[in-house]
């Protein structure tokens, strides 16, 4: 995703409207490194998904579709920027914060401990 050529994130479930979101990397990266800007999602069967993935990038359509197996519908989040920001070790976001890496995505209060120092990161990548 940060070097620019993921233009979908694809997701069985996901937040209704555009969404802005600190990335974390697992290994061997381990922590929160990246800021993404994601677009309205776009709701579509598996097939239509699968296809759509298959246009991002060719010989992806099967596990495309294997990843939408059982459902019905799922999402496909345009990627709309991503930048690197200095990366909060995960060692550190669990002394400091109580964090857990997440098995896929959870919300983040603006306003929380954790919160304002993702945005101070992302607003010092900002202003260098």
């Amino acid at each position: 995703m940060l070097d620019g050529t993921k233009r979908h994130e694809f997701r069985r479930r996901f937040a209704a409207g555009p969404v802005r979101a600190f990335l974390y990397l697992g290994a061997p990266v381990g922590a929160i490194a990246a800021y993404a800007e994601f677009g309205e999602p776009i709701a579509g069967t598996p097939e239509e998904l699968a296809a759509l993935a298959e246009d991002d990038e060719p010989g992806s359509f099967a596990d495309t579709l294997a990843y939408f197996a059982g459902t019905d519908r799922g999402f496909a989040i345009p990627v709309r920027s991503v930048r690197a920001i200095d990366p909060l070790p995960l060692a550190e976001l669990r002394g400091r914060f109580g964090f857990a890496a997440p098995r896929s995505y959870r919300r983040l209060d603006a306003e929380s401990a954790l919160g304002e120092a993702l945005l101070r990161r992302l607003d010092e990548e900002l202003f260098q």
